[in-house]
């Protein structure tokens, strides 16, 4: 698990030094920024699919009386 973190560590202190940015901003973009970001797509795209797949479901069953 260390080697984990250790790991992604480098990979955002790399980042750091591509970018201009310290390991702590770039945390922060990532942590703050784009994972809630991305959380909020992922619960639309599933909240979209779900509600369309039901739909389905409820058309699917009125086809078989």
């Amino acid at each position: 698990m260390q080697e984990l973190f250790d790991y992604c560590c480098r990979i955002m202190a790399d980042l750091g030094r591509l970018t201009g940015f310290s390991y702590k901003e770039i945390n922060v973009i990532v942590f703050v920024f784009l994972f809630p970001i991305i959380d909020v797509i992922l619960l639309i795209v599933f909240l979209k699919l779900h509600y369309k797949h039901r739909n389905q479901r409820a058309f699917i069953k009125q086809l078989e009386r």
